[in-house]
């Protein structure tokens, strides 16, 4: 009750843990990370670069500028999530930042500033500079830079970093920010407040830091069980020996039931440990709620989701499954890696309503199942899969996925990939009678040229002889049931070839301009270029 005699104790208590304790900037050093003033010019998301121009784990600005990259991982806070992730950006660093660190904006005011020479590509603790919610911090590796809104944290010794995060991941810290920081702005100096007491016995200081690492290495593998992970190797589903997609997903389940669990109870103990530690077992309960917690219980439809999405990224050459990791995003094509299920050979899947192609997206997908697992078990994963996104009655398998396809997966795949997509949807318009995906990183000057004469036109003449196929049945002497049918679906086909002929003007158009994107620019610049197509 605020005011009463127990609220004043409890508040003493707390301000003692501050007079008792050394700060945290007193064996620390938090720092405000980079303004680098022009975000657009100098950030992407790492997806949407050559991957080959991507610098991970450089020690020291030496190891960076010799690498001759120009991209490196960049902590700019993110979401409430704790121990580890939210590696989503790379900064422009090339040749020792020579770009960012002369940059001035068009006014000649504005410049970028904070470059923290002496901390970048140390290994440390960083967290969101603002939130609506609790405080949480994550760990990194070596090579990072870091923005001022995902400042971070730095020791000199490794296994401090580790005692820092256990610390800074307990209910004592979302206790003590409300008497330093109201206003949920977590400012290098605010963090460097906090009170931090010794661990003087070390059977209990090398259970802080055993509790830490096996946090972070949970996280850190959900993180990567999914493509937005730079570090992504396999879908999960791949990690089981079973056939059956549908068993694999329930040994799937359990595994991260499991882990989910053992990571809750591991920061129960260190809430214990450090209530223990600062004495505040009268004030403070060690229970950790579901909703903190940072890892995610496998959920049917976003995993059969990623699923589909992992075949389309192998498809396109992405992925293999010959291999882990990634394989291709950006240089030389290797058609070779390929070999248990080969690549799309022109990076052009058609989406279409009919299976007008043999080697259409759905088809793609149907293999891949196939090759994955086997023959034998085909049929039972594909309806597997179609119920769990969303199978209509009396719709078949293949009708269900061609319908996720044409109406869904670009939708999904946007949410994915934050607003900057890899495979890029070419779609003629609301009647959606030419769709196809292409892969950005395989994407040439011939892209648009193959799209009109290889696809976009043999579905033109596919649609011209079912038009008179239509005009027979009217004009013929075909029953009034069939010949309404037959009008009705004219109808809707002429609206589809008007559609197309519109489309391939504009596509033939700008075929003809051999458009060049760079990867550099990144996504919404490349995909501009595009326009009326896309």
């Amino acid at each position: 009750i605020p005011g009463s005699p127990i609220a004043y104790w409890i508040s003493l208590r707390m301000l003692n843990v501050f007079f008792e304790n050394p700060t945290l900037s007193d064996i620390a050093e938090p720092r405000l990370g980079m303004a680098t003033a022009n975000n657009n010019l100098f950030l992407r998301f790492w997806h949407e670069v050559d991957v080959n121009k991507i610098k991970t784990s450089a020690k020291d600005r030496d190891q960076a500028k010799s690498s001759s990259c120009r991209w490196f991982p960049y902590n700019k806070g993110g979401e409430y999530r704790k121990w580890y992730g939210n590696n989503d950006y790379v900064v422009d660093w090339e040749n020792d930042g020579k770009r960012i660190r002369n940059f001035v904006n068009d006014k000649g005011k504005v410049r970028s500033h904070n470059y923290n020479l002496e901390y970048i590509f140390k290994p440390g603790i960083t967290w969101s500079a603002l939130s609506s919610g609790s405080f949480s911090s994550r760990f990194f590796p070596q090579g990072y830079l870091f923005d001022n809104s995902g400042s971070s944290l730095f020791t000199d010794n490794l296994d401090d970093i580790y005692r820092l995060q256990g610390f800074l991941s307990t209910k004592i810290v979302d206790n003590i920010f409300p008497l330093i920081n109201p206003t949920l702005n977590y400012q290098p100096g605010t963090i460097g407040m906090l009170p931090i007491k010794k661990v003087v016995d070390k059977e209990i200081d090398e259970q802080i830091i055993g509790l830490v690492k096996e946090n972070i290495s949970i996280v850190k593998r959900e993180w990567d069980s999914f493509e937005s992970s730079l570090d992504f190797e396999k879908h999960p589903f791949l990690t089981f020996s079973f056939k059956q997609i549908d068993r694999i997903y329930q040994e799937w389940r359990r595994f991260t039931e499991i882990q989910f669990n053992r990571l809750k109870l591991n920061e129960t103990n260190l809430n214990r440990i450090y209530i223990d530690l600062y004495g505040l077992e009268d004030e403070l309960s060690d229970e950790v709620k579901n909703e903190d917690i940072s890892v995610s219980i496998a959920n049917l439809e976003r995993d059969v989701m990623s699923f589909i999405s992992y075949a389309i990224g192998c498809s396109f050459g992405r992925y293999s499954l010959d291999e882990e990791g990634l394989i291709y995003a950006g240089g030389e094509f290797d058609p070779s890696r390929y070999q248990s299920f080969p690549a799309d050979e022109d990076n052009i899947l058609p989406i279409l309503s009919g299976p007008y192609f043999e080697d259409d997206i759905v088809t793609r997908f149907v293999d891949f199942v196939r090759i994955t697992f086997s023959e034998e078990t085909l049929e039972e994963n594909l309806n597997f899969v179609a119920n769990a996104i969303g199978r209509r009655k009396n719709e078949t398998a293949r009708e269900t996925l061609r319908r996720y396809f044409l109406n869904d997966f670009y939708k999904d795949h946007v949410q994915v990939y934050k607003k900057r997509p890899i495979y890029w949807l070419f779609t003629s318009g609301k009647e959606k009678a030419f769709n196809c995906l292409i892969y950005m990183h395989r994407y040439d000057k011939t892209t648009l040229s193959r799209i009109r004469t290889d696809y976009l036109h043999e579905v033109q003449t596919r649609m011209d002889a079912e038009k008179n196929d239509l005009l027979e049945i009217i004009n013929g002497d075909s029953t009034t049931r069939e010949i309404n049918s037959a009008k009705r679906e004219l109808k809707s086909l002429d609206r589809k070839i008007d559609e197309l002929k519109k489309y391939d003007e504009l596509l033939h158009h700008m075929a003809d301009m051999q458009i060049e994107i760079d990867l550099d620019d990144g996504v919404k610049i490349n995909y501009e270029k595009f326009k009326g197509l896309v």
